[in-house]
């Protein structure tokens, strides 16, 4: 076993492994997760419950198997199976959520294994309804791919977090809405407000989002990516200027540690996202106002490497839809 492969198992150190000695309250892998994530927000003062739905809430997140969600989509969307099996998949807190882009030639996807078992905390279960949030996280992801966002996002764009935004209208009309995550941008859809938010986001960008939701409610579904792009800037620059100016604007206050939460960065590089920092690890499991994964590592794919990336992203579309053909 490589050190890399080492660390990417270990999530969560010996804190994550808490038993609550002499305490009739068990949560175990029989628990329901929506009580899981009850618990862990309970508000009384029932700290016993809380610490030890956290710990069952650890290992859930330790042990979570991207593989499953793979599998779902090989058996009920082969289109979106082949293209799992074309990409790395990578576990990391390095992202807040999940990222798709390409390493040296090769199609990475990280993914963080808190924020995908707070949307999927039954994982486990049999049943893919279960999973139906992480399968949609996949194919968000494997959208990006498709529509070249990963390699068109230079061209002309000067405001990237309003491109992130642009790119994610433009696809989330293409999953159904069973399988989104709350807490994203849908066109025709008021933004939901993420669970716990007052004590994740900062108050401000709180407000800020609001006034976002109240435009993207009046959007018009199915446009292209450029179009929601231009009618986010004019929005923006009117309502909201901070979120083109500043880099932490969105993002979970708590989400950002040194490291003491015994959890591991797995990314290859050893390095936090962009925007995050070095060493920095993300383990709220949630991400920035608006998405629902993380765009920074687009930026890493060098010129010279773009054209490359979209002949191969070509072949590998015609490599799902003949899979898909086929079933």
């Amino acid at each position: 076993m490589t050190t890399e492969q080492s660390r990417e198992e270990n999530v969560v150190d010996a804190s994550a492994k808490t038993r609550i000695e002499g305490s009739a309250i068990v949560f175990d892998e029989l628990t329901d997760g929506e009580e899981l994530l009850r618990q862990m927000k309970n508000d009384n003062e029932d700290e016993v419950a809380r610490v030890a739905a956290t710990s069952e809430f650890m290992r859930r997140a330790a042990d979570f198997d991207i593989q499953y969600v793979g599998q779902d989509l090989i058996t009920s969307a082969p289109f979106y199976g082949y293209i799992s099996m074309q990409l790395n998949k990578i576990k990391s807190l390095s992202v807040p959520t999940a990222g798709v882009s390409v390493v040296n030639d090769m199609f990475v996807m990280w993914w963080n294994p808190m924020f995908f078992t707070r949307i999927a905390p039954n994982w486990r279960q049999y049943s893919t309804q279960h999973r139906y949030k992480a399968i949609g996280v996949l194919m968000h992801e494997f959208l990006h791919l498709i529509f070249e966002h990963t390699t068109s996002r230079r061209d002309g764009i000067e405001h990237p977090v309003m491109w992130n935004w642009a790119a994610d209208l433009a696809i989330n009309c293409m999953i159904p809405r069973e399988k989104l995550p709350d807490g994203l941008l849908l066109p025709g859809e008021e933004l939901s407000i993420p669970e716990n938010a007052a004590s994740v986001y900062d108050p401000a960008h709180l407000e800020q989002y609001k006034k976002l939701s109240e435009f993207v409610v009046n959007l018009p579904k199915n446009l292209a990516a450029e179009d929601y792009y231009d009618r986010l800037l004019n929005f923006v620059k009117d309502n909201m200027p901070d979120a083109m100016t500043n880099p932490q604007w969105g993002m979970p206050q708590q989400s950002v540690s040194g490291g003491d939460e015994g959890a591991e960065d797995n990314t290859q590089d050893g390095e936090g996202a962009k925007g995050g920092g070095r060493g920095q690890k993300h383990t709220s499991g949630y991400g920035r106002l608006g998405q629902f994964d993380d765009h920074d590592k687009w930026n890493e794919i060098s010129d010279e490497d773009r054209e490359q990336i979209k002949q191969r992203v070509k072949e590998m579309l015609k490599g799902a839809i003949r899979e898909a053909e086929n079933h």
